[in-house]
């Protein structure tokens, strides 16, 4: 997937790398016994120890760009311990001995990647310093109580910070902490070079802009397309992480997300100094948009988080969703930092990771021709059937987690389903580990040929036939449908954005602004404006949605909703179902679209999707109300609600805006159910998502 967000920098570890010698690239065909496909941290550390291992194989490393250019050049260089799933629902799940065990070996796989920097002399700004994990809320503090008191259950470490010590460690801006010791803080950039420099001492070849496109099988081999030529080998390793691609073997599950990072100019001894933070360590916050910062060795305060973004691949829509999200990073640095506000902030940039299900390992056979060991930091398991695995709508939004490395490196052993037996057991434990959150990685679920030691040792929380069938998940359709809406919206002109929409009464920009501010008011604070309003939400709604739009400028507006939409639901929009978010966009989306004449094709599947959802969503937007006794069948997707009564036909498009109230719609429908429906729908249709909280 290209990486096309502007406007950005190089990340700060590259800088100076120009006159760095390119390797060569393909030039015709090759054979190898192993080919791995990515030269990041994953992979480039699989080929190393493949050929410290079993210097019998020929291993050739490839990268589309080059060493170190991906996710890992492109992360803050913080190796710490642990898993993303908590603790406690990993106990009862997996029970304590499989729980410890994962966690375990993060721990030793930060200690297995100090040791190989140290064996290979890897000059990457190495130190080992300490991690802490800081609260905000009485909230935040009881679940980091949870998971301290889960770590002494299972004999593993993670101490208590005492109020003195976390204020001296990081000021007084949090309530509570606790602190993994011995985290390793590196040069991620300089680190996976030297690794691909150590490898090649082994004898593995490294070719540069050689990117495949597309892997077959062909007999007991597998086969490599490249446009310079075809690759032919026994076994391929994808270590692609987001930017698989064509080579996703998941494509609904294994999702593109991308995550932002800034980092200011070197700060003086005084600015320093009045950071409150003595600058050791990383540190991160335990919010769900968390933050999590470092000191580089220039003294450059490097400070990541906000909410993730589930790429699309269109370059336009990630970059407006992308400067929304800077902008916030840059403003919560400001917030954890007042000193640094007159600091130049001189870099900015973003990655691509793989996110996946429950961020647990996949283990087994891929569906389709071609099999493997699919693996992942932060994978999850299927069922390892050469056919049928099946995914229902599993793409998904997973809030970045961690900061590592190596962070959910998604890599796959690939080989014709039935063929010979995998040689690698598993990913080696620096490949695996450095980002801190996966649990060992998966073991094979056949024999394996490869010699004890580090590279082998595997632990998987999952029975590896487990299979996961998935219903409807409806954060990404919202996600993508708050995309489309964000991507109309910065096309409009002036006199658009003071149109009227079908809410009654409400301009495009009063629709757009109750939006936003629906995505980033409290709860309480919502539930404050209601009383004042004498507990009538729709006039809550009208004052909040226009006095918001009164304050800020329609650009301001737009970028206060894409920041509220680029991620999961925050602030109030948390306690609203997703599926009721979602048809809330789409709904409001065509509010806005209908009135300006703007035509879109909207996907089958979401229209399917909200569809489905009408039935479900609350009584204040009355849609189960407006069905109820209706056959209610779409005539451009397969829908029909198989209720015995009058039928309502149309199109799904159609069906959606009257069933929640817009009466615009109804003229396209047929039927004799038109009648009844008619007599339900009000003449002012700005019901659904009327209140500023989430369903806005």
């Amino acid at each position: 997937m290209p990486d096309l967000i502007e406007p950005e920098t190089a990340p700060i570890w590259w800088w100076g790398t120009a006159t760095t010698p390119l390797r060569p690239s393909l030039a015709g065909d090759a054979k190898a016994d192993v080919l791995v496909v990515g030269a990041g941290l994953a992979g480039t550390a699989t080929a190393y120890f493949l050929a410290r291992q079993r210097p019998d194989l020929e291993v050739l490393l490839i990268d589309a760009s080059q060493v170190g250019l991906g996710a890992t050049g492109r992360s803050t260089g913080i190796v710490g311990p642990g898993l993303s799933a908590p603790l406690r629902s990993m106990r009862r799940r997996y029970g304590d001995p499989v729980t410890a065990a994962a966690f375990a070996s993060t721990v030793a796989g930060v200690t297995e990647l100090g040791r190989l920097i140290q064996s290979e002399r890897i000059d990457c700004d190495a130190r080992f310093e300490r991690q802490t994990i800081c609260a905000l809320t009485s909230q935040q503090e009881r679940r980091m109580r949870r998971h301290t008191a889960d770590l002494r259950d299972l004999g593993l470490s993670g101490r208590w910070l005492a109020a003195g010590d976390l204020r001296r460690s990081v000021g007084g801006f949090y309530r509570a902490g606790f602190a993994y010791d011995d985290v390793l803080l590196v040069d991620p950039y300089r680190l996976v070079t030297g690794l691909a420099a150590a490898a090649e001492r082994r004898g593995v070849r490294v070719l540069e802009r050689t990117r495949v496109h597309r892997i077959q099988p062909d007999g007991d081999q597998v086969l490599a397309h490249t446009p310079a030529g075809t690759i032919r080998a026994g076994q391929v390793l994808l270590a692609v992480d987001g930017y698989g691609d064509e080579l996703n073997p998941h494509p609904s599950s294994v999702v593109p997300l991308r995550t932002h990072v800034v980092a200011t100019a070197p700060l003086t001894p005084v600015e320093r100094e009045a950071l409150g933070w003595n600058g050791f360590g990383g540190v991160i916050d335990q919010r769900n948009f968390f933050s999590y910062y470092r000191l580089g060795v220039d003294d450059r305060l490097i400070f990541g988080g906000g909410p993730a973004l589930v790429a699309s691949g269109d370059p336009r829509r990630d970059a407006l969703g992308s400067a929304a999200v800077f902008r916030r990073v840059v403003e919560e640095m400001h917030q954890r930092f007042p000193a640094v506000r007159d600091v130049p902030v001189e870099a900015r940039w973003s990655g691509l990771t793989g996110a996946t299900l429950d961020r647990l390992p996949i283990v087994g056979p891929v569906g389709g021709s071609w099999g493997g060991l699919p693996g992942a930091l932060r994978g999850w398991l299927v069922r390892p059937r050469a056919r049928d695995v099946r995914l229902h709508r599993a793409a998904l939004q997973q809030r970045a987690r961690r900061w590592g490395v190596a962070y959910r490196r998604v890599a796959v052993v690939a080989q014709q389903h039935g063929g010979r037996p995998l040689r690698v057991a598993a990913l080696p434990r620096a490949a695996r580990l450095p980002a801190g959150d996966g649990p060992t990685g998966p073991r094979l679920a056949r024999p394996v040929a490869a010699s004890p030691g580090p590279c082998c040792a595997a632990v998987s929380p999952l029975d590896p036939y487990e299979e996961i069938v998935m219903k409807t998940d409806y954060l990404p359709l919202m996600l993508e449908e708050s995309r489309d809406l964000a991507t109309l919206l910065d096309a409009l002109d002036d006199a658009q954005w003071h149109a009227s929409s079908l809410c009654a009464g409400w301009r495009v920009k009063d629709v757009v602004a109750h939006m936003a501010v629906g995505h980033s008011m409290s709860v309480l604070a919502f539930g404050a404006a209601v009383a004042r309003h004498r507990f009538s939400v729709d006039a809550t709604s009208l004052t909040l949605a226009r006095s918001f739009a009164e304050r800020h400028s329609e650009r301001q507006v737009l970028d206060l909703f894409v920041a509220g939409t680029s991620g999961p639901p925050r602030a109030s929009a948390r306690f609203v179902p997703v599926h009721e978010l979602f048809t809330d966009h789409l709904v409001h989306h065509q509010d806005i679209r209908r009135p300006l004449g703007l035509h879109r094709e909207i996907p089958s599947g979401r229209l399917l999707a909200a569809l489905e959802s009408l039935p479900r969503l609350s009584s204040r937007i009355g849609s189960r109300k407006r069905m109820s006794g209706l056959r209610v069948v779409a005539s451009d997707v397969e829908f029909d609600s198989g209720a015995s009564g009058p039928e309502l036909r149309g199109p799904a498009e159609a069906l959606v805006m009257t069933l929640t109230g817009r009466r615009a719609a109804l003229e396209e429908l047929s039927g004799p159910g038109v009648e009844v429906l008619a007599t339900r729908v009000s003449g002012s249709p700005h019901r659904l998502g009327s209140s500023p909280a989430p369903r806005a």
